[in-house]
């Protein structure tokens, strides 16, 4: 298995059964302007099923980090 590491989540895109996520790389933060410039790094493809059982585990990790 591999590790990837992204910045941030670029575009999100639903076409009929399947779901893709874009994800971005951060390549240099201008500290003047508070700007990142980032670029595509990884995409992602899922069934929507995964993609649901994804959000409703950020939900529950959302909901435990805020309950400590």
């Amino acid at each position: 298995m591999r590790d990837y590491y992204v910045d941030h989540l670029g575009n999100m895109t639903v076409q009929g059964s399947a779901a893709r996520l874009e994800f971005m790389r951060m390549n240099s933060f201008d500290p003047e302007k508070k700007e990142a410039k980032l670029s595509p790094s990884l995409s992602l493809v899922m069934p929507i099923a995964s993609l649901l059982q994804l959000s409703a585990a950020a939900i529950c990790f959302r909901v435990w980090t805020s309950s400590t």
